[in-house]
């Protein structure tokens, strides 16, 4: 699995991520067909969570445990539905945001750079 990232809907940049030392700080919403199937928030780790998750059954989990789990992201993803995918968030900026802002649940656009940058202090 190579590095991948989101633009943040709060500010359209992306959100960052370094896989040793944890990126900017983020809000990532797993939604399919508009409804929320969960979440998580921490630093990015360039690879579509953060490093605070549990890696056995946490986001994006690699063990194919739970709605959640890498494959039933991809699901979501690659559904062709703007409705379906990963909500992402800087967490300065969702917190910022207006809570019709939060509850819109439509895909974030994906990250042409792959999450690569240095990592803001702002967004830390």
């Amino acid at each position: 699995m190579g590095c991948f990232g989101y633009v943040c809907k709060g500010c359209n940049t992306s959100i960052r991520g370094n896989c040793f030392k944890g990126g900017e700080s983020a809000v990532l919403i797993h939604v399919r067909e508009g409804k929320e199937i969960g979440r998580c928030e921490g630093h990015y780790n360039e690879y579509g969570t953060t490093i605070e998750e549990n890696k056995i059954v946490g986001f994006r989990n690699d063990n194919g445990i739970g709605a959640n789990s890498h494959e039933e992201l991809c699901k979501s993803e690659f559904s062709c539905d703007s409705n379906s995918g990963i909500v992402a968030w800087h967490s300065a900026c969702y917190k910022k945001a207006t809570t019709e802002e939060q509850n819109n649940l439509a895909s974030s656009e994906q990250d042409i750079d792959q999450s690569w940058g240095e990592v803001r202090k702002k967004f830390k």
